[in-house]
């Protein structure tokens, strides 16, 4: 599938195809309405120092993110990666390099802080009833806490738990309502009702991720909930589209991870123990994919 959606571009090499592809990524950010009261797309305010929020996102983080100079490329083009196993790049993946170098640990987690309050609003405008009946619930992978932090400003009753690389959870803020737990979650997830999860990985990863989010929710009540890109395969297209298939290319030139069709995305469900799912769309570049164990 992959190799289907690369096929025209595959003489592009992964720095130019990367180059093309954050150029995109910053049009998303023109495309998205800022204040509620301003549907006119991105309103930039200058802050103390230069900095930028879209309205109370701070802009700078996710300039800084979609700079990739001091992130690993994958060297060659893409026809000559596209049989995996693809290498990493510069002989590491770009979170071993991140655990090693503080300064695109600092860069990679405050983007991704960024990134998290813009998918937020609109998950918390338009899944409210998602989760009203969760007690705790898990962010795997969760950086240095924002998300999960937002989810449970928005509902108290929720305990909540960050889960990420102890290099990550060492620089995250104090969140009232969440506790930070330094693991990896190839390796086991903390139990709860819930876990909130965003893809970036391989197949073969995706399978471990989802068998151990099985093992830690309970088998009756429990589910999944996944904040991630769902690429389309038919005609009918939203302004998002290209932005989406922009970051499969980033995802393929930065990681070992990529976007998933539904398709795909059922696939690796059903080989992860979830048999059943639902999609829930967001005005957002992710969509929601409620899983749930056989």
């Amino acid at each position: 599938m992959e190799n289907d959606r690369l096929a025209g571009l595959g003489n592009l090499s992964c720095d130019v195809a990367l180059t093309i592809s954050i150029d995109f990524i910053k049009q998303y950010l023109l495309k998205f309405p800022s204040a509620p009261a301003t549907q006119t797309g991105l309103q930039q305010q200058p802050e103390h120092g230069g900095a930028h929020r879209l309205g109370s996102v701070r802009l700078l983080p996710l300039a800084m993110l979609a700079n990739p100079t001091p992130f690993p490329i994958k060297t060659g083009n893409l026809t000559t990666l596209l049989s995996p196993p693809s290498p990493p790049a510069h002989g590491c993946e770009l979170w071993d390099l991140a655990s090693r170098n503080p300064e695109v640990n600092g860069i990679f987690n405050e983007g991704m802080a960024c990134t998290s309050k813009i998918v937020m609003r609109a998950i918390l405008s338009h899944y409210k009833d998602g989760f009203n009946n969760i007690r705790s619930l898990v962010d795997a992978a969760g950086g240095i806490g924002g998300h999960v932090a937002e989810i449970v400003r928005a509902y108290p009753h929720i305990k909540g738990i960050n889960l990420d690389l102890p290099h990550v959870v060492a620089t995250a803020p104090k969140y009232e309502g969440v506790s930070h737990v330094a693991g990896n979650m190839l390796d086991a997830i903390p139990n709860a009702d819930a876990i909130r999860i965003l893809h970036d990985w391989n197949d073969e990863s995706c399978v471990e991720i989802l068998r151990n989010c099985k093992i830690a929710i309970p088998e009756k009540t429990g589910k999944l909930i996944i904040a991630d890109i769902v690429l389309k395969t038919d005609d009918h297209c939203d302004k998002f589209d290209d932005i989406r298939m922009a970051m499969d290319l980033v995802m393929f030139a930065l990681t070992c991870g990529k976007e998933r069709t539904e398709q795909e995305w059922k696939k690796l469900l059903e080989e992860g123990g979830f048999s059943r799912y639902k999609i829930i769309k967001i005005p957002a570049l992710e969509s929601i994919i409620e899983a749930y164990p056989e």
